[in-house]
């Protein structure tokens, strides 16, 4: 029998109605009486009753009728018809766990991603890529070498009217072969143009971007949505460097002269830089990640010289002249803060 009178109304709980819809409809199939049948139409005057009530209908009538008037076929009617609303239950029931667990491995293969592979789409779009604390040394098709930092990753075009180069991520140092056709390396919104000669393209937190020219010219110029209050395009001579990023070009400046020769021996040397981009660069030569926690210790200024074969070594010799905390999470992820 339902559980509710003439004249009451239920919750609106899944289960409890399906039980209502099972008492009524085992007992409208039988030899209800006429307060029944009143109770049983005002039950019906709500929504959620209603489409109960027709589940279980559509139910039984694909299962095939007794005849309810029969006492003992009635009681065979609402024990297949609770095992119905039982299978029901464990289906829901089922459908949630499925979806948790689905859940919980999109989390856990995110979170492997985030620590392993966080450059698995980027890879796919390269021509050319450097797996963490690996260094590659290359010839392009147009006589031109090119050296790649560990994780980082370009995409060429060569043409006999273009030379173009575009750096997804990390740092790069091409000894360009002279020719006609200028040799142009593209990284965030700015680009290297140059006909013959050696320089470096880093890239940095923040869409931050730094150039080096070891020797001859090199034109650094912005597009236009990176070009700021300041000049859109800059010179630079032999020893000279430029950094530039979302508000654009900074001031032309002499280049560390120890930067380029140290770097490709694999070792760091670096003057008055962010200490977030140097453990970002000690990070490429180490598996996991490094993460720096707090702007203001990311953007303090350090000078320093330091090997790269080891970057647990690095950041033990780093850390002995900058007052910062290290903390080791498994053997993957290392947060250093304040």
């Amino acid at each position: 029998m339902p559980e509710h009178g003439p004249g009451s109304s239920s919750d609106r709980d899944p289960e409890r109605m399906e039980r209502e819809a099972v008492g009524w409809f085992t007992r409208m199939n039988g030899k209800p009486s006429p307060v029944e049948r009143r109770d049983f139409r005002n039950w019906l005057r709500e929504h959620e009753h209603r489409e109960a009530y027709e589940r279980i209908a559509t139910i039984w009538s694909a299962v095939g009728a007794l005849r309810p008037d029969d006492p003992a076929e009635r009681a065979a009617l609402v024990q297949a018809l609770n095992r119905v609303r039982e299978h029901r239950r464990r289906t829901r029931a089922a459908r949630i766990l499925s979806a948790t667990a689905g859940c919980l491995l999109a989390v856990l293969c995110g979170g492997w991603l985030w620590l392993e592979q966080p450059h698995l789409i980027q890879d796919l779009q390269a021509d050319m890529v450097s797996a963490r604390a690996e260094r590659r040394e290359f010839t392009l098709t147009d006589g031109s070498r090119v050296l790649l930092d560990a994780d980082s990753a370009l995409r060429i075009s060569l043409a006999d009217d273009r030379r173009d180069i575009r750096l997804l991520r990390g740092t790069a140092y091409f000894e360009v072969r002279p020719a006609p056709t200028p040799f142009t390396v593209e990284a965030e919104d700015g680009r290297a143009t140059v006909l013959g000669t050696r320089f470096m393209v880093s890239m940095r937190d923040g869409g931050r971007v730094a150039v080096i020219l070891e020797e001859g010219r090199l034109s650094v110029a912005l597009g236009s949505s990176r070009q700021g209050n300041g000049d859109a395009e800059v010179l630079l001579h032999s020893g000279e460097r430029v950094d530039y990023g979302p508000d654009g070009l900074e001031k032309v400046r002499p280049a560390d002269p120890d930067a380029l020769p140290a770097w490709r021996r694999g070792r760091l040397s670096f003057t008055d830089a962010r200490l977030g981009d140097v453990i970002a660069e000690i990070g490429r030569y180490r598996d996991g990640r490094i993460i720096v926690l707090g702007k203001a210790l990311a953007d303090r200024r350090v000078s320093g010289n330091i090997a790269l074969e080891n970057p647990d070594k690095a950041l033990a010799a780093l850390r002995s002249s900058v007052d910062f905390r290290v903390t080791t999470l498994g053997s993957r992820l290392v947060v250093i803060h304040p």
